[in-house]
């Protein structure tokens, strides 16, 4: 199957090892509306786009107040994204 791209997030705080998850970007085949129930799924294009505003919510609040709620925010959109890559069949999780 061909992949569109590869996102990798290394996720760690300071003094903390990074932890990095790798996801193959595939475009999923369009199914026929009546084929399937209307279930809502977790969409990876949303997780990966909660996960880059809370990456800039993140960078923008370095040495602030704000830094801890910023990285928790971060931590909850990767742990969004890897529930969405692994309810989705045509997502493929590298080994890495």
């Amino acid at each position: 199957m061909k992949h569109s791209g590869l996102l990798t997030l290394n996720i760690g705080g300071e003094g903390e090892r990074a932890e990095a998850e790798q996801f193959y970007l595939v475009k999923a085949p369009k199914l026929n509306a009546s084929a399937a129930p209307a279930i809502a799924k977790p969409s990876v294009t949303q997780a990966i786009s909660d996960v880059i505003k809370a990456y800039d919510r993140l960078e923008r609040a370095h040495h602030s107040r704000d830094e801890r709620a910023a990285r928790t925010a971060l931590e909850k959109a990767a742990r969004k994204l890897r529930l969405a890559a692994n309810a989705t069949p045509h997502t493929q999780k590298s080994k890495g």
